[in-house]
């Protein structure tokens, strides 16, 4: 059963959330937290496929972003820390609160994955999944990623004067949390040169970092760099060598492409009730995936 409900988070901001209920549940609740650029509906099929093996699965939309926009303004002025520390706070409450029996299991996507320690809240998960979520840094991003940096930069300076410029800037993504997003890229610590991560040392759930190698910003340090800010939870960092064979070639796609639902969505679902699922580098499990996965566990 899939239900669309609108909550307030605690500044009073409308959030739109979808709440999937499955016919026969497993006690696991999944908050799935959206990339930048990215709205709720874009990860219905990953839903959808969770729900149907147990989970209730909640996915909402940031403020500024898909139906979040249209039920509380426009908030141009939104910012990442807003997004962490109410947003996804608010939403993590109201899955806990709802199911307070059941074990509660994150999957942060991209900059969610970057920002989830921000949001008190984040301690109550029980296992958390990070899906191609690195520290934003110049010095970490490589050779692609400082291009895109640069790149985003110029648009971002040129949207004052130059008409058009904002719908390269991503479609849905608030000025103001683009503009926090690159300000990070300028300190080698990233967000943490502006917040603290208190929080992040609180988790102590066990913490899967899936990393596809063709995402931009994606690199091993950068990767390493962020899991370095959970010193107390057990971490697994796992990449995935993808060929265009298997999944679209398109940014952000990764996770929810319908050519996981075998493997990789499988395995998160069954990791995410603590069956330990991920197997071995190189099991015959991953074969889909043509150069093999390479595995690097903390």
């Amino acid at each position: 059963m899939k239900n669309k409900v609108v909550i307030r988070a605690r500044d009073g901001t409308k959030l739109a959330v979808t709440r999937y209920i499955p016919a026969r549940s497993n006690h696991t609740a999944v908050v799935i937290a959206p990339a930048l650029g990215c709205r709720q509906k874009q990860y219905s099929p990953l839903a959808n496929f969770l729900c149907r093996e147990g989970h209730v699965v909640y996915t909402f939309d940031y403020r500024g972003v898909g139906r979040s926009r249209k039920a509380g303004g426009d908030q141009e002025e939104a910012s990442l820390y807003q997004w962490a520390s109410i947003d996804l706070d608010t939403v993590i409450l109201y899955a806990k609160n709802q199911f307070p029996c059941h074990e509660l299991a994150g999957v942060a996507h991209g900059v969610s994955g970057q920002v989830v320690g921000l949001a008190l809240a984040s301690t109550f998960f029980s296992r958390l999944v990070l899906v191609d979520a690195a520290l934003t840094s110049w010095n970490l991003a490589g050779r692609s990623g400082r291009a895109r940096l640069l790149l985003s930069c110029c648009l971002l300076a040129g949207r004052r004067w130059i008409p058009g410029v904002s719908h390269f800037l991503g479609k849905g993504i608030p000025p103001g949390v683009f503009r926090e997003w690159l300000s990070w890229a300028k300190y080698p610590n990233g967000l943490f040169h502006f917040y603290s991560n208190n929080n992040y040392q609180k988790l102590r759930a066990p913490i899967l970092s899936a990393n596809f190698a063709q995402t931009p910003f994606i690199t091993p340090k950068a990767v390493k760099a962020l899991l370095a800010q959970f010193a107390n939870a057990p971490c697994a960092d796992w990449y995935f060598s993808v060929s265009p064979l298997t999944v679209r070639n398109t940014r952000n796609r990764r996770l929810r492409d319908k050519g996981f639902h075998k493997a990789l969505w499988r395995a998160l679902s069954l990791w995410m009730q603590g069956k330990e699922a991920f197997p071995d580098s190189g099991k015959e499990k991953w074969a889909f995936l043509p150069e093999s996965v390479k595995s690097h566990t903390g």
